[in-house]
């Protein structure tokens, strides 16, 4: 085996803005108000808080009209203006009827003083429902040591506004999500901090993105926000403890018995739950046995067919089902009393018609399609995060592998997923990168090496920046990213000073750059591969029942 001696890569090798940030520069930043309450005596010696803002974070300047990020682009990084102004250009909600649409500017600044709490852990992962481009967007202005940006960095989901440099020689500073976990991490001020903004900034994009209340005013719709509550149920670092429950005792427990309890079944129901993000099983009770019936996902409502039956005169004011968190989730609960005397005059129709339809069924609006059996196999083993899941029907495939080579010619030689995997009758959900909906593998990366393309919102991998730490692939609950050895152009493995082979991290990234697609699915001659979104259940549904045996279908 012929080898090449290098040097192995490090944190801070290749520092955010290239070079470090001066060390006058980093001391003008921590006097900032951002970082007023920040100790760097609370940092590690491994960790420095002056090394952090040097490495991790960059100075960039902007000239009048210049876009900041688009609405729709991920990104991982919160800003703060230093110098000039920039506008955040969101978009508006927009109204079945004849009332004004929402003013975003005046009604943030009236919610900026609220205190919304949460009955659970509170965390830092939204999911913003809004859909960016959709209506004319009013603007906010923000102005020097104004932060924006902590929704898009903390869900890694897509962002809600496009942000515009309103004055030239405008100064931002861009934290990377790196320093903002180290942050996080070490300063309990700093974190109060970005929970404060995200919880106000996720409850007003929840209820402003939300098509339910189109009909209601500005001042109502204000009135709601001050008497909903942000609530976390769960963990956002589900992954390592789903990972150590299933290799330990607990392995032996059911998975919905470790999940938190969001409601139970025939409990009073004390108000309207919105879903901001993650997902939420949806049970039922029959004798002593609690059995999977669905699942909700962002955007989904709870309670609004019980609430509008009752203000009707029928039926209770009680869950019709049980609700647990999957991993996590985040919700907005507004209280049963604030609908029914501001929303229920006003319900768009089609949400009437729908919790008209549903009352006596005892089914809330969940993502029940599914044959039960499957439903409860994707929700134990946490698919429901899967946006490019690799699916394989047992029944058709041959075992020809040519799946695998397809892959492996398509990456120098070496595929990118295991065809293998949790299988439920004939259908298997293999080893290869589902490019998640919420991508927990992105969130130990000290380098932000592991990340969301802007645009496609793929998760790739930077060769560049990769330290072969293995943090993402110990991260993936679902063992679909791996660590390989490194060769040099010439074929010879990399091996550091000390002769230990230098390894990254390798995964599917879905032929990005190649015409055609995934090459695994073209290649299949069987018509046996799929590559599915595991939340489109209607189109799941088809695929399942025409590939399988299962009455239900």
């Amino acid at each position: 085996m012929r080898v090449q001696q290098t040097e192995r890569p490090r944190k801070w090798a290749i520092p955010f803005g290239g070079t470090p940030v001066p060390t006058q520069d980093v001391k003008a930043m921590l006097s900032i108000p951002l970082f007023e309450d920040v100790d760097a005596d609370a940092f590690p010696d491994a960790s420095p808080l002056s090394e952090i803002i040097a490495n991790d974070t960059r100075v960039v300047r902007y000239s009048k009209g210049d876009m900041v990020y688009r609405a729709g682009e991920y990104g991982t990084s919160v800003f703060v203006v230093l110098r000039g102004n920039v506008k955040s250009l969101m978009p508006v909600r927009s109204s079945e009827g004849s009332k004004p649409a929402a003013r975003i500017g005046s009604l943030l600044r009236a919610l900026t003083g609220l205190r919304q709490t949460a009955r659970r852990n509170q965390g830092l992962d939204p999911d913003p429902s809004l859909k960016p481009g959709v209506c004319s967007p009013p603007v906010l202005s923000l102005g020097r040591y104004d932060l924006f940006g902590v929704l898009g960095a903390f869900s890694r989901s897509p962002r809600t506004a496009s942000v515009m440099v309103e004055d030239d020689d405008t100064l931002l500073l861009e934290l990377r999500w790196p320093a903002l976990r180290e942050l996080m991490r070490w300063s309990d001020p700093f974190r109060e901090r970005m929970q404060d903004q995200y919880r106000q900034w996720g409850l007003w994009n929840c209820l402003q993105g939300s098509s339910l209340f189109a009909n209601v005013d500005d001042r109502t719709l204000l009135q709601i926000a001050e008497n909903a509550t942000f609530e976390r149920y769960g963990d956002v670092d589900w992954t390592h403890r789903f990972q150590k429950s299933a290799s330990s005792a607990n392995g032996h427990v059911p998975a919905i018995e470790r999940e938190p309890i969001i409601a139970e079944q025939d409990h009073y129901l004390d108000g309207l739950l919105l879903v901001h993000s993650g997902t939420i099983r949806v049970t039922e009770r029959l004798g002593h046995e609690e059995r999977t019936t669905g699942y909700i996902t962002k955007n989904g409502i709870i309670g609004l067919p019980q609430i509008l039956g009752t203000a009707e005169g029928q039926g209770e004011l009680k869950f019709p089902n049980g609700f647990r968190a999957v991993g996590y989730a985040d919700l907005v609960r507004i209280p049963t009393q604030i609908v029914a005397a501001h929303v229920l005059s006003d319900l768009p129709e089609r949400y009437a018609r729908k919790a008209r339809a549903t009352l006596g069924s005892a089914k809330p609006s969940a993502k029940a399609n599914l044959p039960r059996s499957y439903t409860e196999f994707f929700v134990d083993n946490r698919y429901t995060n899967g946006a490019m899941a690799m699916a394989i029907n047992t029944e058709r495939c041959v075992n020809c592998d040519d799946c695998v080579r397809a892959c492996a010619a398509a990456h120098d030689g070496v595929a990118r997923f295991a065809r293998k995997g949790p299988t439920h009758h004939n259908l298997m959900v293999a080893q290869a990168c589902m490019h998640c909906f919420d991508p927990v593998c992105l969130v130990d990366c000290p380098t932000g090496a592991i990340h969301r393309d802007k645009v496609s919102g793929t998760v790739v991998i930077d060769e560049a920046t990769c330290i072969g730490c293995a943090a993402c692939a110990k991260a993936c609950p679902y063992d679909n990213i791996q660590m390989a050895d490194v060769r040099d152009p010439g074929g010879a493995f990399l091996v550091d000073e000390d002769g230990v082979q230098i390894q990254r991290a390798e995964k599917c990234d879905l032929c990005a750059g190649r015409k055609g697609g995934p090459a695994c699915e073209r290649a299949c001659p069987h018509d046996a591969l799929v590559r599915v979104d595991l939340r489109d259940t209607n189109g799941l549904s088809e695929w399942l029942c025409a590939i399988s045996y299962d009455t239900a279908c």
